[in-house]
């Protein structure tokens, strides 16, 4: 959504339905040179939420599956099933509910048990 000076991207988890997440974007950053990335990246990369846990959503006609460090499957009425999942059913659901390939799903890293990321 637009605001005064840039952007918000307004975000709700699969934990939390009622109060989003919101990124506000720095278009005084913009556009930016590799090297600022790469800076950008070496200050933030151990705060972000989605550096230390596999974060993928999937929209159905009849719900959301998001798999980060569970499985949560939202319903069409809005209520969430949550279920913790092991690394052999990850790359089970990765597959069969997300489209992605063996090769891929077995090269992932695990989640860091101890990273900040929240989902």
């Amino acid at each position: 959504m637009p605001v005064e000076n840039g952007f918000e991207v307004i975000w709700y988890t699969s934990i939390n339905r009622e109060e989003p997440l919101t990124f506000h974007t720095e278009p005084e950053h913009d556009p930016v040179d590799h090297n600022f990335f790469l800076t950008y990246y070496h200050e933030t990369k151990k705060i972000s939420i989605f550096n230390d846990t596999l974060f993928i959503c999937r929209r159905y006609p009849d719900c959301i599956v998001t798999l980060g460090r569970e499985k949560a499957v939202v319903a069409a009425d809005n209520t969430i099933t949550k279920t913790e999942i092991s690394d052999t059913e990850r790359k089970k659901v990765l597959v069969e509910e997300f489209g992605i390939s063996e090769e891929i799903a077995t090269a992932l890293p695990p989640d860091v048990p101890s990273g900040f990321a929240m989902l």
